[in-house]
């Protein structure tokens, strides 16, 4: 942790006398404008170099302004020309004050800064936030406020929540419009909360906390495991199709036939779909590299979901299938 030095800068306060300065017939303004043409320096004129222009400023050398005594025998001259020591009309003292004054807002801002290591940075601000509360009383007008990578998460976390649902929701709209019907449009979207437990589980099992890239990767993975449960209803109401044209009509029996024949031919391009995304993420889970902070919460979830997904599209989806259709034999049959 380092907090910013917000004082202990030393100054130095010059206090004009009043009384003194008008028994030697000096004014405020004359003994101000030796202060800040001795010390502070003074713009007499600006010069022109091309395109540039650079203040012309007249001070005293450092040597005459380098300590209070020094700067005491500064000599200022008054309306009658007698010419008057500073330190006989000035009182000089040094103060400490504000290294640099911040400000956010209007308000005056000291910050404290620190690294998050080992646990996520929502976790942390809400038991720092409680023990801050609990043991640091603060002064009248003075808040505590948590910036930087925590504020910017929170920002991203309201956006992903408006987020997160309209892409299901997107996807949902696809499938119906694709399918005309909103149970096959539910039946290929349990793809999504099967394929979000394995993710969940390799994140949990990697120590990953759930940031942004967490989520984003979860998005991807979305897309792709709805992807594969609609590839897989086509290859069964394929099966289906062709078993129905060979008998004429479709029995209980040619349907349990036909749908094994479908997942049978998608069994090899799903697994090999599966080996393909798992090649190409597992070198990002060893990366140490620049940028692996970032790319494993990215990849883990799409991988350990592509795993999960893969149980559920050869297994489950072919069963959900099944299930749908026979109920539409059963409502043929009593027709």
């Amino acid at each position: 942790m380092y907090a910013e030095r917000t004082t202990g800068a030393p100054y130095l306060e010059m206090t004009i006398n009043r009384p003194a300065a008008d028994r030697y017939g000096l004014n405020v303004a004359d003994v101000q404008d030796v202060i800040e043409t001795a010390i502070g320096g003074k713009n007499l004129t600006t010069t022109i170099e091309g395109r540039q222009r650079f203040p012309v400023r007249v001070r005293y050398a450092r040597d005459f302004r380098d300590n209070p005594q020094q700067l005491g025998e500064v000599l200022v001259t008054g309306s009658n020309g007698a010419e008057i020591p500073l330190n006989e009309v000035a009182s000089t003292r040094t103060t400490l004050g504000p290294s640099m004054i911040q400000s956010e807002n209007g308000l005056l801002r000291g910050a404290v800064l620190l690294n998050v290591r080992g646990r996520d940075v929502g976790g942390f601000v809400e038991d720092a936030r409680r023990q801050v509360a609990e043991r640091v009383q603060m002064p009248a007008g003075y808040y505590v406020d948590w910036s930087g990578q925590f504020e910017n998460q929170i920002s991203a976390r309201k956006r992903l929540e408006l987020v997160i649902p309209l892409v299901l929701l997107v996807i949902f709209a696809l499938l119906y419009r694709t399918y005309h019907s909103a149970k096959e449009a539910a039946h290929v979207l349990l793809a999504v909360p099967f394929a979000l437990t394995g993710g969940v589980f390799l994140v949990k099992a990697l120590g990953l906390n759930f940031s942004v890239a967490v989520w984003v990767g979860f998005i991807a993975l979305f897309g792709t495991a709805v992807q594969t449960g609609v590839v897989m209803v086509i290859y069964l109401e394929e099966a289906v199709a062709r078993r129905k044209a060979l008998e004429g009509r479709l029995t209980r029996e040619g349907l349990h036939s036909a749908v094994m024949e479908g997942a049978l031919l998608r069994l090899r391009p799903k697994v090999m779909t599966v080996a393909t995304v798992v090649a190409g993420l597992l070198p990002l889970l060893w990366s140490t590299r620049t940028g692996a902070e970032f790319m494993r919460p990215l990849a883990a979830p799409v991988l350990g979901g592509m795993l999960s997904s893969l149980l559920h599209v050869l297994i489950v989806t072919p069963v959900i299938f099944t299930w749908l259709r026979e109920r539409e034999i059963a409502r043929e049959e009593k027709a």
